[in-house]
C-alpha cells in the first residue's frame, strides 16, 4: 500500500535515487548498487529495486553521473550558421561519430558574430562539455576566449575556418591546392582574364584560396591585376556585387573563380541579368559543392569538399583527446576534388 501511495504522489515527477530508496525503505547506496546489478546485493533485493524502477520509469541523470566522473559525455559545437549546407554536413559527420560513442552534441550558432562566439564558448565550457569543436565566425580576430578553453583543459578542434594563433588541433581541406587546380583548369581552357571573388579579409581559407589563384596565374606567366580581385565574403549578395564591379571594367574578365559556391551563384545571377551567356561568354567555378550548384542552369563547376568526413574526423579526434591525459595537437588536411560541370567552357 505504501508503494502504491508513493507512486500516486509522485506521478508525473522525475524520480531520484533518494525517492526510490525512500519508497523501498532501503539505503540510497543499496538502490544504486541494485540498479547496477552489483554482486553485493542479494537477488531478491535487486529484483525488487529493478522492477520498481521500471514501474516508475526511473532514469539516471547522465549529467549528475558525468559530473561525479568529471565527464558529461557532451561535445560542444559552434558554427557560424546552421542553414549553410557545408556546416549542416559537417554537423552530420560530428553527430554520427559522437552518438556512436555515446556522446551528446550541443550545437550552437554564432551568426558570424565574434561577440556571440565568445559568449557561447564560455557558456559551453562552464557547462562542462568534454570537448569543443569550432568553425570561426567572419568577425573573429581576437582569440582570448580560446585561452579560457585551454586553461580549463577542454580539448579544442577548429574546423575549416582555422587560425594558427590558437593552440588547437585543426581539420581543414586542401584549400590552396584545390584553388590552384581550379584556376589552372580555366587557364588550360584558354582564359587569361580570370577574376577572383575572395572571402572575408583575415580568414585563413581566404588567404589560402587567394594564394592558389595567384600562384596558378604566376605559373603560366599571366599578369596579376588587382582590379580582378574583389572581396565579396561568403554570401550570394557579395558575389553578385563583385560580378557587377568586374563588369564595369574596361577589360572585362573571361572567367571567375569564387571563394565558395554561394558567391559564384551570386555572380551567375548578375551575369544572367545583363545577358551574359554562361559559359560561352563567362566561365565560373565555385568552391564547396553546394546542392544549389547542381540545380541552377547551367550547373556550377566547383571544388567538392569532404564535408561529412571533416565533421567525422573532428569528432573522432576530439574523442581521442578527451580520453588522453596528454596529447599533441594534430592538423589534418583532407583532399578535395575539382568537379567540372556546365558553367565552364
Amino acid at each position: 500500500m505504501y508503494l502504491l501511495i508513493f507512486i500516486l504522489e509522485m506521478k508525473g515527477e522525475q524520480y531520484t535515487l533518494k525517492d526510490l530508496a525512500k519508497a523501498l525503505n532501503l539505503s540510497v547506496s543499496t538502490v544504486s548498487r541494485a540498479l547496477r546489478n552489483h554482486p553485493d546485493v542479494n537477488e531478491a533485493t535487486k529484483k525488487k529495486v529493478q522492477q520498481f524502477a521500471e514501474e516508475v520509469e526511473f532514469q539516471k541523470n547522465p549529467i549528475a553521473s558525468g559530473l561525479r566522473k568529471h565527464k558529461t559525455n557532451a561535445i560542444g559545437v559552434i558554427v557560424p550558421e546552421i542553414a549553410n549546407y557545408f556546416f549542416s554536413q559537417v554537423i552530420d559527420g560530428i553527430q554520427t561519430i559522437a552518438y556512436q560513442a555515446g556522446y551528446n552534441v550541443l550545437i550552437c550558432v554564432s551568426d558570424e558574430s565574434l561577440e556571440k562566439e565568445q559568449a557561447i564558448t564560455k557558456h559551453l565550457v562552464n557547462s562542462r562539455v568534454d570537448g569543443l569543436l569550432v568553425a570561426l565566425s567572419v568577425e573573429t580576430n581576437h582569440y582570448e576566449h580560446f585561452d579560457f578553453v585551454n586553461r580549463k583543459n577542454v580539448p579544442l578542434i577548429l574546423i575549416d575556418r582555422v587560425t594558427d594563433q590558437v593552440p588547437a588541433s585543426t581539420i581543414t581541406t586542401n584549400n590552396y591546392e584545390a584553388s590552384f587546380e581550379a584556376v589552372e583548369y580555366l587557364i588550360h581552357q584558354g582564359h587569361r582574364q580570370i577574376a577572383h571573388i575572395a572571402g572575408p579579409k583575415g580568414q585563413t581559407i581566404t588567404r589560402q584560396r587567394l594564394q592558389g589563384y595567384l600562384d596558378a596565374l604566376k605559373k603560366h606567366a599571366i599578369d596579376i591585376q588587382e582590379q580582378l580581385i574583389e572581396s565579396g565574403g561568403y554570401t550570394q549578395e557579395g558575389g553578385e556585387a563583385c560580378a557587377k564591379s568586374f563588369w564595369t571594367l574596361g577589360e572585362k574578365p573571361e572567367a571567375i573563380f569564387a571563394v565558395n559556391d554561394r558567391a559564384a551563384i551570386g555572380a551567375m545571377r548578375f551575369f544572367k541579368s545583363v545577358g551574359v551567356a554562361i559559359p560561352d561568354q563567362m566561365s565560373i567555378i565555385g568552391f564547396n559543392n553546394n546542392p544549389m550548384g547542381e540545380i541552377i542552369e547551367p550547373n556550377l563547376s566547383t571544388i567538392v569538399q569532404p564535408q561529412f568526413e571533416m565533421g567525422a574526423s573532428a569528432a573522432q579526434l576530439v574523442l581521442e583527446q578527451i580520453n588522453q591525459e596528454e596529447y599533441t595537437h594534430q592538423h589534418l588536411t583532407l583532399p578535395s576534388k575539382l568537379a567540372i560541370r556546365k558553367s565552364t567552357l
